[in-house]
């Protein structure tokens, strides 16, 4: 796992072998828990459909050293594409020196309460207070 504390979802670089790439699988349509952030760098591909896109993603995903994931909390979504990636990884025999699939300790909750002032990393999005 990764911590927000120690991490920092980086872009593309010009290396053969990226450092890392921030996947948010999470889904504007989550009603419960409604996004209030993103992380700048980070790539949204909903899990519901991060599954199917796999093998299209694969190739793509590999190119970068840790790929790694986050919903909410990454308690459900952001664990569970991070295990298919991590087995789609381990079916095509691609070793961990390559590429790995970790997972944002936490999640986008946790990546708020560490870095949610700092303009350059999180981007805010404003909430809207409903009247009665």
């Amino acid at each position: 796992m990764s911590d927000a504390q120690t991490l920092m979802c980086v872009g593309p670089t010009s290396a053969p072998l990226r450092p890392l790439r921030c996947l948010d699988v999470d889904t504007d349509a989550n009603a419960t828990a409604p996004q209030v952030a993103f992380i700048n760098t980070a790539i949204n591909l909903p899990a519901q459909s991060f599954y199917q896109l796999l093998p299209s993603l694969l190739p793509i995903l590999a190119s970068y050293r840790r790929v790694i994931f986050h919903c909410q909390t990454s308690n459900g979504r952001g664990t569970r594409a991070a295990m298919w990636y991590q087995d789609a990884l381990d079916e095509r025999r691609i070793g961990h020196e390559v590429s790995r699939s970790e997972i944002l300790q936490g999640g986008i909750v946790r990546w708020v309460e560490v870095y949610g002032d700092e303009a350059d990393m999180t981007t805010r999005l404003a909430t809207s207070s409903t009247s009665a």
